[in-house]
């Protein structure tokens, strides 16, 4: 999802579900217009990453996360799964 969607989302959403959980708002609004989402690059797809937060755990998981991209306000997400990689592998070591 681009940044002006995600703005839109936060201008038109109103449901309380729909503004906590933006991206059943984006599907529902693109099948409304007819419009089919286009799928992520094969690199990006990474079902094995979850970078949300829900929980305390996962705003220390996606600060480490960021803090190794660079620590900026906006990673693009090619850095972000590269970033969460190098965590990763650096927690898989004894």
């Amino acid at each position: 999802m681009t940044i002006q969607a995600l703005a839109l989302a936060g201008e038109q959403a109103v449901d309380p579900y729909d503004r906590e959980h933006v991206t059943p708002w984006l599907r529902r609004r693109a099948a409304d217009r007819g419009d089919r989402a286009p799928e992520a690059p094969v690199a990006l797809r990474r079902r094995d990453l979850r970078f949300t937060v829900d929980t305390v755990e996962d705003l220390a998981y996606m600060r480490t996360v960021v803090a190794a991209a660079g620590g900026e306000a906006l990673v693009p997400l090619d850095d972000l799964i590269r970033a969460a990689d190098r965590v990763s592998a650096h927690r898989a070591q004894p």
